[in-house]
């Protein structure tokens, strides 16, 4: 290879792993939104043994497709969390703020799997299953919900918190991110009527804050290529 062909290779090397933090941030909150949404609402915590194998077995395929979509999901948010970090830690003085947004991202990433796991277990297993361990792997993915809330609260209060030292991420992200952290603190599943699933909210919210961040990401990417 010659010399040229040699910088040229160098030189895309360091390019492309501007795309992999925007890549990562669109395609992970798509999967995880699409995946949850097809899972749908599980039964309640008081829910009988029958109504759980009733709930699983009419919807055993969409429950599946839920959980292969949400593991997905899980890897490519990983992908996105370790990227971030190294974004944060470049731009910000607060190193820690950035490893705690990694060290959240790590904690999400775990409570995804999990509520991955048992979609799976439920959809594939369900006709299997006495009412009593049905009963009680539906308690445990509702259980789970607060590794994902206490991993998205702090993924989203690292993240927002070294960018509004920094300016790593724009202002408004990093505001919205703090606020989505902060709801995320409130333990759903405790508080009881409107607020009983309030962790899902910021939960949501972060799937559309990683979308918006790709595209943020993504923007800059394309400034810095232009220069």
């Amino acid at each position: 290879m010659s010399d040229e062909g040699i910088a040229g290779a160098g030189s895309s090397a360091r390019q492309n792993p501007r795309w992999v933090a925007p890549a990562a941030a669109i395609v992970s909150g798509v999967i995880i939104i699409v995946g949850q949404g097809i899972g749908g609402s599980t039964p309640e915590p008081s829910a009988s043994g029958s109504d759980v194998i009733t709930f699983y077995t009419a919807h055993a395929n969409a429950e599946l497709a839920s959980g292969v979509l949400t593991s997905l999901g899980a890897l490519v948010f990983l992908l996105f969390a370790a990227a971030l970090y190294g974004i944060l830690k470049s731009a910000s003085s607060s190193r820690t703020a950035a490893a705690f947004s990694l060290g959240g991202g790590v904690v999400l990433t775990i409570g995804l799997t999990v509520f991955a796991g048992i979609s799976i277990a439920l959809g594939d297993s369900i006709g299997r299953m006495s009412e009593p361990a049905a009963q009680a792997i539906n308690l445990v993915g509702l259980v789970d919900i607060f590794a994902v809330t206490i991993g998205t609260s702090a993924f989203l209060l690292g993240a927002g918190a070294a960018s509004l030292g920094s300016g790593a991420l724009p202002k408004w992200l990093a505001w919205i991110a703090v606020l989505l952290g902060l709801v995320a603190t409130i333990p759903s599943h405790v508080l009881g009527g409107v607020l009983d699933h309030i962790g899902f909210v910021p939960f949501a919210g972060l799937t559309l804050w990683l979308i918006a961040t790709g595209i943020v990401l993504a923007l800059r990417s394309d400034s810095v290529a232009s220069r």
